[in-house]
């Protein structure tokens, strides 16, 4: 196969968005690894651990959520808009699609009926193609 070929540098498209989001992974694992050590830091040893637990904001994790689906989401819509693109995180968000992996593995095109009709339509490319390459044997 050339190298200049078309599926040469679709493959090498797909790799460099693996090592992307590979990347990505490994920073998001890194800021809650820090985030989790300033949490036991700054707990009151003389409480229980349990206390510390329930001392959790929520909205801290529902900010994170919002903001790995928004990363997402641009990735595969790049001129979106702010309003649209908080209003299509909170969508997401709100039915459970609040990491990559579940979006990518479980979301179906009945599940994107809150967007704009072009954007549903690019993203529901993006799930035959995701669907397609899943077929296929190149992702799991």
């Amino acid at each position: 196969m050339p190298s200049d070929s078309r599926e040469a540098l679709a493959a090498y498209r797909d790799g460099l968005d693996q090592v992307e989001q590979m990347e990505y992974y490994h920073e998001q694992l890194k800021v809650k690894k820090q985030h989790e050590r300033q949490m036991v830091s700054s707990a009151d040893s003389s409480q229980p651990m349990r206390s510390n637990v329930t001392k959790i904001d929520n909205s801290s994790l529902e900010n994170d959520a919002n903001k790995i689906i928004a990363q997402w989401l641009l990735q595969y819509l790049p001129h979106l808009n702010q309003e649209d693109l908080a209003n299509y995180c909170k969508h997401l968000v709100d039915d459970g699609f609040d990491s990559v992996g579940f979006v990518e593995k479980e979301l179906v095109s009945g599940d994107l009926v809150f967007m704009k009709k072009a954007h549903r339509r690019v993203m529901e490319r993006h799930l035959r193609d995701w669907k397609q390459r899943g077929s296929d044997g190149e992702i799991e």
